[in-house]
């Protein structure tokens, strides 16, 4: 799951054709693009990693857009929390394949 800010930048276009090679092993790669500022409400914006609905990771960056590192996360309401807007936002997005001839 990828929420990308349109339009987008050189970067994007290069890790979305990425993905190109993870589709066609067969993983649900799903996007969620985000039109004219217009984050949807119900989706945070920030970064995180969530494996098998139980292991969180959240990502920190400086204000530049550097990676800083990831933080894992315990506590069980914030796992679900996390589980709940990647759900969210899961539907509200496209598989990869729709959105990469874009």
């Amino acid at each position: 799951m990828h929420v990308v800010t349109e339009p987008l930048t050189d970067y994007l276009r290069f890790e979305l054709a990425s993905y190109a090679r993870n589709v066609q092993a067969g993983e649900d790669v799903r996007i969620l693009p985000v039109r004219d500022g217009r984050w949807p409400d119900d989706v945070p914006a920030s970064d995180f990693w969530l494996i098998d609905s139980r292991r969180l990771w959240t990502m920190h960056y400086a204000t530049d857009g550097a990676w800083l590192g990831a933080e894992p996360v315990n506590e069980p309401r914030r796992i679900a929390d996390a589980c709940a807007h990647r759900d969210t936002a899961i539907a509200q997005s496209i598989p990869w394949f729709e959105y990469e001839p874009r």
